[in-house]
């Protein structure tokens, strides 16, 4: 008869339940916009960003080395995304890997255009709505401060937006500064794109979780689906 100690057992089984959770866990997906390539001037490298890391992106430009007026404004590294009121992003597209994510967190600033303008940041709130799969609104958004100055600012989102189809993207500014900038854009909006005066917002260091179509499963490297 051959006898086996308890304790060995129970390290072993242990052992095997952390493997298995460990491999079915999927890894968060984490968007810096450092490896977008870019093309043109080394201070103005801006280009399109329609998708990235098997998310849509609507309204948005990815960005590497930020323009010298921008001097109290930067991400963390020289890349990151850049977007306007009402840019979106999501996962609902025509072959898309992605069936839905959880977003975690996100990096936010705001500026004025630097076609015209040399104010590098202005304070302002991202407020950042999730939608359900069935395009409905999850009740709670979030509200991402930016001071002003600085590098981009982290912002938690809501725990309960676990089956995330799209994120939409609003800045909040004061009423005053909006009607400035309104006329500013009016008078000099056809010449100059973006308008100056036109605040946009950088989002950067974006986390999230997927959850893959059928026949897709997360990459245990990088979280994507494949």
């Amino acid at each position: 008869m051959k006898f086996t100690i308890p304790s060995i057992n129970l390290l072993f089984f242990a052992g095997l339940s952390l493997a298995l959770v460990a491999r079915v866990t999927p890894k968060d997906v984490y968007s810096n916009y450092e490896d977008v390539v870019t093309s043109g001037l080394p201070l103005l490298r801006v280009v399109s960003l329609p998708l990235y890391k098997q998310l849509h992106y609507d309204g948005f430009q990815a960005v590497q080395q930020l323009p010298l007026l921008q001097l109290t404004v930067y991400p963390d590294g020289t890349g990151c995304a850049l977007g306007i009121n009402g840019s979106s992003l999501t996962s609902q597209y025509t072959g898309s890997p992605v069936s839905s994510f959880t977003p975690n967190y996100a990096s936010f600033a705001c500026y004025l255009s630097d076609r015209s303008s040399i104010t590098p940041g202005i304070s302002c709130t991202i407020q950042v709505t999730a939608f359900r799969l069935d395009g409905t609104e999850y009740p709670d958004r979030a509200s991402c401060s930016y001071t002003g100055s600085g590098k981009v600012q982290a912002c938690t989102f809501p725990d309960t937006w676990t089956q995330v189809g799209k994120l939409s993207f609003s800045v909040i500014t004061s009423s005053l500064f909006t009607a400035i900038t309104s006329i500013l854009s009016g008078l000099l909006g056809p010449l100059l794109s973006p308008a100056p005066g036109t605040v946009r917002f950088m989002l950067d260091n974006f986390d999230s979780f997927y959850t893959c179509v059928a026949g897709k499963s997360n990459d245990p490297a990088t979280g994507l689906c494949v």
